[in-house]
């Protein structure tokens, strides 16, 4: 299944990367001051947004900006931290309808950050099989969510 972390707090390498999107990385330095911490988020959020704000340029109509009313941010991100790494992983959308091979409705997967530790909650038995025996289908669904990782790749950020 997914694997995003070799072992907590290794990053991967992109040539090591088995994920169908864009994530964003840093390890953290043992006893990281508050401060060190919240730039390190700033650092990695601001690579997201720019991974977002280009999927937008190259693929209108494809994602909108969140409503910044109320303080929300514009973008739709996944975070993940350990004691030694932080990831971020923009979004296209929270989650998706997965269809049967008819185009019916089986169940929508929301996909939160229990993804960056390789796992994924699903709400049905149907779901739970079609998931365990079709990977390809798996990945799909991860595609359409996430950021495409030709997107990103001439961001400076790292990049999984």
């Amino acid at each position: 299944m997914l694997r995003l972390l070799n072992d907590i707090g290794d990053v991967l390498k992109p040539s090591q990367q088995d994920i169908p999107f864009t994530c964003f990385s840093e390890k953290l330095q043992p006893a990281i001051c508050t401060a060190d911490l919240y730039a390190t988020y700033k650092r990695l959020y601001e690579s997201s947004a720019a991974a977002v704000h280009r999927f937008i340029e190259t693929n209108p109509g494809q994602l909108e900006r969140h409503s910044q009313e109320d303080g929300g941010l514009p973008i739709s991100y996944n975070l993940g931290m350990t004691k030694d790494c932080m990831v971020i992983c923009p979004r296209k959308r929270e989650g998706l309808m997965v269809k049967r091979a008819d185009g019916s409705d089986i169940d929508f997967i929301a996909l939160n950050g229990t993804v960056l530790g390789g796992t994924l909650m699903v709400k049905n038995e149907e779901l739970w099989h079609l998931v365990q025996k079709d990977q390809k289908r798996l990945d799909a669904v991860m595609r359409e969510i996430g950021i495409p990782v030709d997107i990103s790749a001439s961001h400076t950020g790292t990049n999984l």
